[in-house]
């Protein structure tokens, strides 16, 4: 059998701390994983069990999340100054946002997955940020970010279906101008969504697994394998959701 060179041994690393930790902040979001009140010790027991039983059940769906290269994407524009681009995918942004929010809750109990796709396909952006939160029993997201969700949501709709024109033609009504202050709250309210998605869906424990995992007695647990460096950043990183 041919041994595996070490730069394949380095990404498969790498992947196995990204897989783990995928694996993990969803079970915190979905319930699987309790964290309130608990120590960190529970929780990294908590955390290995939820493992071990999906490897064993094989309950595993991989779902691919696109929102760090849309995002990516969004501030490369606006740093090269191309504002309707970088409007353009801060809005895909924003949709993904909302629709993870949902999937999120959905495995949660909270909705059907018939549920999950009305939600998702019919509910407006508008409706997603203003009515959606209160609904599946979440904070109101603050006013100022819907707002901007908005102010953003309808700039692209203006470039992407061509609305200028009709701008143009209303005299009452000036054409959109999308402004490097429109970018600064883009930005702005992407920083509060992931504050807001780190302590009310993941807890806290956002990006954390990791450094939680580090302690020799949970390497033991997991069969001696080293789990103590930090996960890649490839992008885009999938989610991974336990089956029921």
């Amino acid at each position: 059998m041919k041994k595996i060179p070490e730069h394949l041994k380095k990404k498969l690393k790498i992947l196995s701390k990204e897989v783990l930790e995928c694996i993990a902040e969803q079970c915190i979001a979905d319930g699987r994983v309790r964290v309130k009140r608990a120590s960190k010790r529970n929780i990294r027991e908590q955390i290995i069990e939820a493992v071990k039983d999906m490897l064993k059940r094989r309950s595993l769906r991989i779902i691919i999340d696109h929102s760090p290269s849309i995002l990516n994407q969004a501030n490369k524009f606006a740093q090269s100054r191309e504002y309707k681009n970088a409007c353009l995918f801060f809005a895909m942004w924003f949709e993904h946002w909302f629709n993870g929010l949902i999937a999120n809750i959905a495995e949660r109990g909270l909705l059907t997955h018939n549920e999950v796709k009305v939600l998702i396909r019919e509910m407006s952006l508008r409706a997603k940020c203003t009515v959606l939160p209160p609904l599946i029993r979440m904070p109101r997201i603050k006013k100022f970010h819907i707002d901007t969700i908005n102010r953003i949501a309808e700039l692209r709709n203006a470039y992407v279906h061509y609305k200028y024109q009709i701008y143009i033609a209303d005299k009452e009504q000036p054409q959109p101008i999308i402004t490097v202050h429109d970018i600064r709250k883009a930005r702005r309210t992407v920083k509060y969504l992931q504050q807001y998605q780190n302590k009310f869906i993941y807890l806290g424990y956002k990006g954390k697994i990791i450094d939680l995992m580090k302690q020799e007695s949970v390497q033991q647990g997991v069969g001696g394998d080293d789990v103590s460096a930090r996960r890649g950043t490839s992008s885009p990183r999938g989610s991974f959701a336990p089956q029921h």
